[in-house]
């Protein structure tokens, strides 16, 4: 199966899904030999009976310019109901009569699969679910859920949909606001793998999402991913860079030897998916993001940093190192705040906190003196005798005269 969930608010719709996908051979893959996902999850052969292999190549969702479409489910029944759709919305259709005409053209199947569309009918955010076994389509009215995901992640995901939907926003319309909204909820089921063994499931590797606004649809926003133990140091933590451009998925992470393209479609004559994941991994390589996401591998802590495609931020600095690394300077403030449970001072492992900041620049004066703490660290690391990565409490405030 797989984990996909659709979540309409006021500010629109966003439809997230993994980008693992589980069959019985593993020579169906291109890279058979990668025993672990780019989140650290070791795949392979597992003990559950439904599913012998998994990997990561499935880019599950599909993007248009006014609509997102995902799905759950048998992969080429699911694909073949997400082109359909295409076919009759291109032709002039309604969402809703043409996620019915497509379902009307697929063959009747015993496959339980899912899909799920969000679009506008007017002003108004719709999102809508096909269902092939019982055949039909429905309108979903805040947060459907489907595929194998357990029921404790079910119930974290639809809390935390309801807290996020609250937040307040200034401009419904503005893609910024609707960013930062559905961001915190792709980073919230990442983690879900962290802590529990999905992969027996058939659920794991990136997740991927999407969101349409009144301004139209677009992928997520590129992030580096730090899970890490309690006393964070980046020699021990899964650095995952997760970069999504309209035919493709880049994955570029610490756990994996190669970094990975999950495609979508096929390539456009003269142009290549491979030249423009250069491009993307140019951009890993330099430590330009525009969020930040902390994981917490001993305490179910998820804290998202908006970064703007800054180095800089008042709680961490990142910093370009060897091809394929980044360093990261964190603040005592930052890993206090990814040790700390809200509300809960003694947590038994099943509370769940997730924190939000928005981007807080900081000085010249303060840039200078955290690019000489990296520099310091980095020798200090080639040396084999690292310091901390902690940034020194007593950093100045102002700028150097």
């Amino acid at each position: 199966m797989t984990y996909c969930l659709g979540w309409r608010t006021r500010h629109g719709v966003a439809i997230i899904a993994d980008s693992l996908l589980s069959a019985a051979q593993p020579d169906l893959y291109q890279h058979p030999e990668i025993t672990h996902t780019t989140f650290g999850e070791l795949q392979g052969k597992t003990k559950s009976k439904r599913f012998s292999y998994v990997a990561e190549e499935g880019l599950k969702l599909r993007v248009g310019s006014d609509f997102i479409v995902g799905f759950a489910g048998d992969v080429g029944l699911g694909r073949r109901l997400m082109d359909q759709f295409q076919i009759e919305y291109a032709a002039g259709k309604s969402l809703r009569d043409a996620a019915t005409a497509a379902l009307k053209k697929i063959a009747a199947s015993q496959s339980d699969t899912t899909v799920l569309i969000g679009g506008y009918e007017g002003k108004k955010p719709v999102l809508l679910r096909i269902d092939t076994a019982p055949r039909g389509v429905s309108y979903v009215d805040k947060l459907v859920q489907i595929g194998s995901v357990p029921a404790a992640q079910m119930g974290w995901t639809a809390h935390m949909a309801e807290k996020l939907a609250g937040m307040p926003f200034n401009n419904a319309s503005d893609g910024g606001n609707a960013e930062r909204l559905f961001t915190p909820m792709i980073a919230l089921v990442q983690s879900y793998g962290v802590h529990d063994n999905l992969v027996e499931q058939g659920i794991g590797g990136a997740f991927l999402g999407a969101w349409v606004t009144p301004d139209g649809a677009q992928w997520q926003r590129d992030a580096l991913y730090a899970v890490h133990r309690a006393d964070v140091k980046a020699a021990e933590a899964i650095m995952c860079g997760v970069s999504v451009r309209p035919r493709f998925a880049c994955l570029i992470s610490n756990q994996t030897d190669v970094v990975k393209i999950i495609t979508v479609g096929k390539d456009d004559p003269g142009t290549s998916v491979t030249a423009e994941a250069d491009e993307v991994t140019a951009q890993f390589d330099s430590a330009l993001f525009d969020y930040v996401i902390s994981i917490n591998s001993e305490k179910h802590i998820v804290t998202v940093i908006e970064m703007k495609r800054s180095r800089h931020h008042r709680l961490l600095s990142l910093r370009p190192g060897d091809t394929g690394t980044i360093g990261i300077t964190w603040t005592e403030q930052l890993i206090a705040m990814a040790n700390t449970v809200a509300g809960v001072p003694s947590p038994d492992g099943q509370e769940l906190t997730l924190y939000v900041i928005p981007f807080l620049g900081i000085s010249p004066g303060e840039q200078a003196h955290r690019d000489r703490f990296a520099h310091d660290e980095e020798l200090a690391r080639k040396a084999k005798a690292p310091l901390s990565h902690r940034v020194s409490p007593a950093a100045p405030e102002n700028d150097p005269p």
